[in-house]
């Protein structure tokens, strides 16, 4: 599948491989969480003489390519990147972050989480923790995302030791960078990177342990890794050939391993414990004894797989309390007020300031004022202020199709009208000034973050249907 990256920033790294029968899923979710999210691409229109800007939601084309230029959080223009729905390939042309570049790495987690070979979200050449961009996914899509590679912390490790195109991961890092809130950590796997890294087996350790086999079953985990460490010195000096006999164990079932360790007389200890310890420690152990690279060993004991049934010490939290962080949050929002007419199906979390504001547009819409107005020339005037003198959001390609093709209709007065008062807010203090004197002069320059947040909120109200009606009535 392609590569995803942001300018090498962020990346995927590893093979990325969407099944065939879940890439139009995929694809829904992706377009979905762009959209949510207020991704979309810039498109020229010209209303009279100006030629102005509008913001066109994303869909895919002919060719199955989504293109995609701009973020109504950030409102800056980027360079074009694009999302392919036949291939699910990602391509980002930014080297900057920002809102933009959040999104991108959400889309890089979603891609992350289908994919059936190991892939994983990196940040120049490392592997990033991903749980608060799933829980940015959950919020702004509503789906519960699964990260089967990273609840591997085996297969993870052995992936960075494995792939130049990035750096290797100490064991004690592995247990961060699986996302705890969609994932149970396993610990057996998290103990196995920790004693791969170990140069020897404490021998204090092993003087302290009971050689007992019956109490093997009872024994802690590092305890019954000195007891197989003793045990394989014992065969060392015996010259036994107990790697072939690790070898053979390594292909077993959990049942066959235990009748073993009931009947071998030589190796019975070993295929005992081996029905509490992984095939990682077993070669881990044996190459400690015969001072050997562990990895070596790896590749030739383990080199037609090995068992991965005798897996213990699980986290004990079966149920956890599911965490929340919202897109809003991770953009440097206080809450969802220029979010408003981006979601119709959960609530926003609003400022009291703009529940005020949207009262009184309500109010205002609803007043019978509209007299001799000209829709046109009003448009017009907006456009042009909004993209010189606000330098807030472009507005919504549907929404200008909708006002320029019904100039008549009452929702087109009703809007522009709620528009040019936002604008001329503020004018009645200068009567000294001309309309353009006073804007360009103080008022553009004493506008609050609020002020832009209202009329990002008021385009994003006018621009969903739904919203309008509901909460301006029109």
């Amino acid at each position: 599948m392609g590569t995803m990256a942001l300018n090498e920033f962020y990346k995927l790294v590893g093979e990325v491989t969407i099944p065939e029968e879940k890439r139009e899923e995929l694809n829904d979710y992706v377009l979905k969480l762009l959209d949510r999210s207020g991704v979309r691409k810039i498109k020229k229109v010209k209303i009279g003489d100006l030629d102005t800007e509008v913001a066109e939601r994303v869909k895919r084309n002919n060719h199955g390519k989504v293109f995609f230029d701009y973020s109504i959080y950030e409102n800056c223009v980027r360079g074009v990147s694009s999302y392919d729905t036949d291939t699910c390939a990602l391509e980002v042309n930014e080297s900057d972050f920002n809102e933009m570049g959040i999104v991108m790495v959400m889309v890089m987690t979603l891609l992350e989480s289908y994919s059936v070979t190991p892939c994983y979200v990196a940040r120049e050449n490392k592997i990033i923790e991903i749980n608060r961009y799933a829980l940015m996914v959950e919020d702004l899509i509503g789906i519960r995302l699964r990260f089967p590679h990273r609840a591997d912390i085996w297969t993870m490790y052995v992936f960075c030791k494995e792939c130049e195109e990035v750096e290797k991961i100490k064991g004690i890092d592995l247990i961060y960078k699986v996302p705890s809130d969609f994932e149970q950590i396993n610990y057996a796997q998290f103990y196995n990177a920790l004693i791969v890294e170990k140069d020897s087996i404490l021998a204090e350790k092993i003087k302290e342990v009971i050689f007992d086999r019956g109490q093997i079953e009872s024994a802690k985990y590092m305890d019954r890794c000195c007891i197989l460490y003793s045990e394989f010195l014992s065969l060392e000096r015996e010259k036994k050939d107990y790697g072939a006999f690790i070898q053979k164990l390594m292909l077993m079932s959990l049942e066959e391993r235990t009748k073993l360790a009931e009947e071998h007389s030589d190796y019975g200890i070993v295929a005992e414990l081996s029905r509490y310890l992984s095939p990682q420690v077993l070669v881990k152990c044996y190459s400690l004894v015969k001072g050997t690279d562990f990895w070596s060993e790896w590749k030739l004991i383990a080199a037609n797989g090995f068992y991965v049934d005798s897996i213990d010490d699980m986290d004990e939290s079966d149920e956890k309390e599911h965490g929340v962080f919202h897109f809003y949050q991770a953009i440097q929002r206080n809450d969802d007020d220029e979010a408003l007419g981006e979601f119709g199906d959960r609530e926003l979390q609003l400022s009291d300031e703009m529940r005020d504001e949207i009262g009184k547009w309500k109010e205002k819409a609803s007043e019978d004022c509209l007299g001799n107005f000209d829709s046109a020339d009003e448009l017009k005037a907006v456009m042009e202020e909004i993209m010189n003198d606000w330098t807030s959001r472009r507005m919504d390609a549907a929404l200008f199709t909708e006002l320029k093709g019904k100039p008549d209709s009452e929702g087109t007065k009703k809007a522009l009208l709620l528009l040019k008062t936002m604008l001329d807010e503020g004018l009645w203090l200068f009567p000294e000034l001309t309309k353009g004197q006073a804007k360009k002069w103080v008022l553009k320059r004493s506008r609050s973050d609020f002020d832009k947040q209202k009329l990002n909120a008021l385009l994003g109200i006018l621009a969903n249907k739904e919203k309008r009606m509901e909460l301006l009535g029109f």
